[in-house]
């Protein structure tokens, strides 16, 4: 809320309240707009305005014929509207930064072998981004192996990997300012146990059916409520739930599972800026958005209501889409997440 002087050429003479309009008539003094909020409408001496009050108790506005004087403005939310939708060069910039972190994760891929630390991965990523002129991560990297997997944003990365474990890389570079960020899970050793195969299989079917969801005029909730639903589902076939799916659903009973959202905004930040909801409602999604996507499910260690064979196992697989006109374009494809092209591309390293 604006706590703010406004002077003009006159004081309130009346304020009028109609619908979603504030109409303010001025005599003679200053104004207090302590009552204006967003997109309110104002009468300066019968000439009509639209208030836009912006978080950091800013005020902006633009009223002919008259003068007004602001204590102080933060255009902060225009700005960040702004960075909201990418325009083409802006995409092209965070393709080319997409495809320098694809690389780094398939070298990480092709370099991965019992014995090695974590370490030693990320140093091949962070020197794959340099070669490239990505000199920086756009956050720090993530690379857990065995129940590391398991912690959201362990950065440790200095356990020695193991036989039979799986390796969850979470890495991204900066590129010319602009942020990549891909998550992929792989077998230490090249390939997948039955159990790890399972469950990556389920994080991999919701994060194709999201993908397919993600379309202008759907709103930004909509791919993370489809990951749910299809996660639900896959924990129930398992044997890691049981019950009505949409009853756990409306339980929660899958946080114990997936216990993140699906996504976030992705820009000259990695997670960038741009409110997810208006007006209390989730906002719709619009060409230009560029967002991520990145079901996982992570059984703890310690998780004793499951079957000995699950725990410790943790999958997360992120991919940054942008928004099209019809639908949306995945800018980390060139990084495989199919588990057999996994295992291929590793056994030809």
């Amino acid at each position: 809320m604006f706590t703010g002087i406004i002077e003009s050429i006159g004081k309130i003479a009346k304020m009028e309240k109609r619908g979603g309009d504030v109409r303010l008539h001025i005599a003679t003094g200053k104004l207090d707009l302590s009552d204006v909020t967003l997109g309110d409408s104002i009468a300066v001496n019968g000439v009509c305005l639209t208030a836009v009050v912006l978080p950091g108790d800013g005020f902006v506005a633009d009223v002919s014929n008259e003068t007004l004087s602001l204590t102080r403005s933060d255009l902060s939310f225009l700005l960040h509207e702004h960075r909201l939708i990418k325009s083409e060069a802006e995409i092209r910039v965070m393709q080319r930064a997409a495809d320098i972190s694809a690389e780094a994760h398939s070298r990480a891929m092709r370099e991965s072998k019992p014995g090695r630390y974590e370490y030693h991965l990320e140093s091949a990523i962070q020197h794959t981004f340099a070669e490239h002129g990505a000199r920086f991560p756009a956050y720090n990297s993530i690379v857990g192996s065995g129940k590391n997997a398991c912690c959201l944003h362990y950065t440790e990365n200095n356990c020695k990997m193991a036989e039979g474990d799986l390796v969850l890389i979470d890495a991204g570079c900066e590129y010319e300012g602009y942020a990549a960020d891909i998550t992929r899970t792989f077998p230490v050793a090249g390939r997948f146990t039955k159990e790890q195969r399972a469950i990556y299989d389920v994080v991999l079917k919701s994060q194709l059916a999201a993908i397919a969801a993600t379309k202008p005029g759907k709103k930004w909730n909509h791919p993370h409520d489809v990951t749910v639903k299809v996660i639900t589902q896959g924990l129930v076939d398992l044997g890691l739930l049981s019950g009505d799916v949409d009853q756990l659903i409306k339980d929660g009973a899958y946080t114990d599972f997936y216990m993140h959202r699906a996504g976030h905004w992705l820009g000259l930040d990695v997670h960038d800026v741009g409110e997810y909801r208006i007006d209390g409602k989730w906002r719709p999604l619009e060409p230009g958005m560029v967002l991520t996507i990145e079901p996982g499910i992570y059984v703890a260690a310690d998780n004793m209501n499951v079957d000995a064979k699950w725990r410790g196992i943790g999958v997360r697989i992120e991919d940054d889409v942008v928004v099209t006109e019809k639908g949306c374009h995945v800018l980390t494809a060139n990084v495989p997440k199919d588990a057999t092209e996994i295992e291929a591309l590793m056994a030809a390293a």
